[in-house]
């Protein structure tokens, strides 16, 4: 396990619309997200009176993001597709209404929420076609999905618990053997800062944050089960002997617990269950992504593309 994420800012499948047009279900990509190719010899820069143009640029670009463009664009005519088939229309409300869950589940606070989308707009470096292209992709996968969608009380209960359930902080340092965790261990032991161990040997993605993880609930199926089991053992400060999880180790702090307030039992009950629909509908979407991008049937011309989506489809599978 190299990364650790709370359940509500997995944000691959979430994004704002960035076009004021309805947007329907069709056999071809919607022009409101296919800008017009530039002609090789289009100007991209001057650069101190040399001209950069495509024909140069082009490739560059490719090799460095085409592979995850390449994929966007071949889930998108997926999707078109399958709409088509079963007699589906997205239409802007559909794709508003996927704006509304990422900032609902970002924050309650809606310039809070805003201000979050822009920086993880930011991080991962999306600018507003593909950021429309996204919400398009959601609310076709949420549209082809919502038949097959039973809820199942087990995540309605886990719903409840993340609204008003306790929560706990902690520090968690991953590594990658029994050795290395015992190592660890004993100079946590012998005074060494967790938040500097972490940092400085942890492989989680925590690690730049000194290991900090937040909000964990008992039942946040973000995180691994013994971690939770282990956390929710520890005392305040209390440090974890290594546990096992999946193929690494994990050492945990507990730092504190928080109870959120308490919501009127009928306001709960529907809450946790949007949210577990939410969840449901999220778990059947990445699998319908996963078998239509697998399932197609794709021939790439462009080396420097075939070689970015290789990397990174080589990196994903590790």
């Amino acid at each position: 396990m190299t990364t650790m994420h709370h359940s509500s800012r997995r944000a691959a499948l979430v994004a704002i619309a960035a076009a004021s047009m309805s947007v329907g279900c069709a056999s071809e990509p919607a022009a409101t997200t296919t800008p017009a190719a530039a002609p090789a010899s289009a100007p991209v820069a001057v650069i101190d009176g040399r001209v950069l143009d495509w024909r140069a640029f082009g490739p560059l670009v490719a090799e460095a993001s085409g592979g995850p463009v390449l994929e966007e664009v071949v889930l998108e005519w997926r999707c078109e597709t399958e709409c088509a088939k079963a007699g589906i229309a997205v239409g802007m409300d559909l794709v508003l209404a996927e704006e509304r869950r990422v900032l609902e589940s970002l924050d309650q606070d809606p310039e809070r929420a805003m201000r979050l989308l822009q920086s993880l707009k930011a991080r991962q470096g999306l600018g507003p076609l593909r950021w429309q292209a996204l919400l398009r992709r959601n609310a076709m996968l949420r549209a082809l999905v919502a038949k097959d969608i039973v809820l199942d009380e087990a995540v309605i209960e886990q719903a409840r618990d993340s609204l008003v359930g306790p929560r706990r902080d902690a520090r968690l340092i991953v590594v990658a053997d029994l050795v290395a965790a015992e190592r660890v261990r004993v100079a946590l032991r012998d005074g060494a800062s967790f938040p500097e161990l972490a940092a400085r040997e942890s492989l989680d993605a925590s690690a730049p944050r000194g290991g900090l993880v937040t909000g964990v609930t008992r039942r946040d199926a973000g995180y691994p089960s013994s971690f939770r089991e282990a956390l929710f053992t520890l005392a305040p400060n209390a440090i974890s002997d290594p546990l096992l999880v999946e193929d690494r180790f994990m050492i945990v702090q507990m730092l504190s617990e928080s109870v959120p307030p308490a919501i009127e039992a009928a306001e709960l009950d529907r809450r946790a269950r949007d949210r577990a629909r939410i969840a449901q509908e999220r778990v059947a979407m990445e699998r319908l992504a996963d078998r239509l991008l697998r399932t197609t049937s794709l021939s790439i011309f462009d080396e420097a593309a075939k070689n970015s989506l290789d990397r990174m489809r080589t990196e994903r599978a590790r």
